[in-house]
């Protein structure tokens, strides 16, 4: 299973490169546009999303469009877990030092098992049923189980789509994937 996964997220890798600035762009609003279409998302007092690396969805306008009406948090990597601080405008956040992704810089986090939560999650790949695989490290696993109630969606490119993925016992199931 291992090895599938490593060689899936090697076919994924190359896929993506192959977007073009504007693919990217178009499909981050394609996922915007489904996301503010989104009652369960719209309705919630606590949006969890993420600030995008090179190969994702872009997200900062997302972010940023969100941020206008709802409380926003965002990951922060915390030794080999995550957090979900509050985001609180572009110039509070700071580079994670291992990975260089843009953190908040709050000291207000998402307690666990807070209710009235939606978390947008990133992903290598999903199916269209809500399977999802990660980049190995297990982060969003861990975090995602410590708030089972949240309505989980995935979001990325199409072409992360796949008909099916190994799935593992640990695995966290999304409510809707998105792809733009």
């Amino acid at each position: 299973m291992i090895e599938q996964k490593r060689q899936l997220r090697k076919e994924i890798s190359q896929l993506k490169l192959s977007l073009t600035s504007y693919d990217k762009q178009k499909a981050s609003a394609q996922v915007l546009q489904s996301l503010l279409a989104d009652k369960h998302l719209m309705e919630s007092r606590n949006i969890v999303l993420f600030w995008s690396m090179p190969d994702e969805i872009p997200t900062p306008e997302i972010v940023e469009c969100l941020y206008k009406t709802h409380r926003i948090f965002l990951p922060f990597i915390v030794g080999e877990d995550l957090q979900f601080r509050l985001y609180e405008g572009k110039e509070n956040m700071l580079a994670e030092q291992q990975y260089g992704i843009l953190q908040p810089t709050s000291d207000v986090f998402l307690q666990e098992g807070t209710l009235q939560t939606a978390i947008v999650v990133p992903g290598v790949a999903f199916t269209m049923d809500g399977c999802r695989m990660g980049r190995g490290r297990g982060f969003y696993d861990r975090i995602l189980a410590c708030f089972p109630e949240a309505y989980k969606i995935g979001i990325c490119y199409k072409c992360q789509i796949v008909e099916s993925l190994p799935i593992e016992p640990h695995d966290v199931m999304m409510d809707r994937v998105i792809c733009g």
